[in-house]
């Protein structure tokens, strides 16, 4: 076993690595599981260098689970999970143990994550009531595969440091109480009812609603279809939609039926147009020119 490691932690000071924290924390992290605690964290020994940070440890320790999953032993996919679940809890809510519903949405309404919306359509009470139903352990029993989906791509993130902002289980259920607002006095039941399809992965919701609509931002149309006429201003039109709805986080398909080609007359053969390519080319570009809210580039069909 290597001596004199040292781990930068994440207030960038150093300090001197501690394996039986790691093992306490695996063995934590298996409990229950069909797992050998002992071979992961030896496989994980021998990619830790000096200096390493608190992060890239966890991040090392996750692989070396991960690394170890195969149909025969299944459930090294959910140690990784744990393992990404706790590095992910760190990072929100300061420790392992989730902070109080009612304060996690303060929070994040405050910083300008959130719609300020959702305190005004909930009452304290009503917001304490549905923290109440959360499952924090159904984000243990998640496979890596799973936790990674969510973290990497649906939920919000610090751009500049990879950092998460969110919570799964949260996230869950503060779709719905978006979603049924205004529902009146049946809203608290919707909102349970979906927020359970949810955690148990019996519903899948597209990319903006699952990744925007408690922001300031909203959008519940995944896709978004435009026709292109053959006139100059339909053509424009055409090239300014593509970047103003991927910016809004949906995805594009473009009908340019209309568009013709290279030799087609144009006002009675007295224009020479250039047909359909530099159009494309145009709507390529216009389609790159955003990300759908840093989650992924544009993206266009034709």
């Amino acid at each position: 076993m290597k001596n004199n490691i040292h781990v930068k932690k994440r207030d960038g000071t150093l300090e001197l690595l501690d394996y039986d924290k790691i093992h306490m924390m695996l063995a934590q992290c298996a409990e229950g599981l069909k797992v050998s605690v002992s071979d992961v964290a030896l496989n994980a020994h021998l990619k830790i260098a000096n200096k390493m940070s608190s992060v890239a440890i966890q991040q090392t320790l996750i692989k070396s689970a991960s690394e170890k999953l195969t149909p025969e032993h299944p459930d090294y996919g959910v140690l990784a999970g744990r393992l990404l679940v706790t590095n992910m809890r760190k990072e929100v809510y300061g420790s392992f143990e989730p902070i109080n519903f009612l304060d996690y949405i303060k929070k994040n309404v405050k910083s300008r994550l959130y719609s300020p919306e959702i305190l005004e359509k909930y009452s304290e009470e009503e917001i304490a009531y549905l923290g109440s139903y959360l499952d924090y352990d159904n984000d243990l029993e998640r496979v890596h595969s799973s936790v990674t989906q969510l973290e990497s791509k649906y939920l919000i993130k610090d751009v500049k440091t990879d950092t998460p902002l969110e919570m799964i289980q949260e996230t869950f259920m503060i779709i719905p109480m978006v979603i049924f607002a205004d529902e009146g006095d049946a809203k608290l039941s919707y909102v349970l009812d979906f927020y359970k399809a949810l955690k148990n992965d019996e519903i899948s919701l597209p990319t903006p609603v699952i990744s925007g609509v408690r922001t300031r931002l909203k959008m519940f149309s995944s896709c978004c279809k435009i026709k292109m006429g053959h006139s100059s201003e339909s053509i424009l039109s055409t090239e300014y939609a593509p970047s103003l709805m991927t910016a809004q986080r949906a995805g594009i398909g473009i009908d340019m039926g209309l568009v013709r080609g290279i030799l087609a007359p144009v006002k009675n053969n007295t224009v020479k147009h250039t047909g359909a390519l530099p159009l494309l080319k145009t709507v390529e570009a216009a389609s790159k020119q955003f990300t759908q809210n840093a989650l992924r580039s544009g993206a266009t069909v034709v």
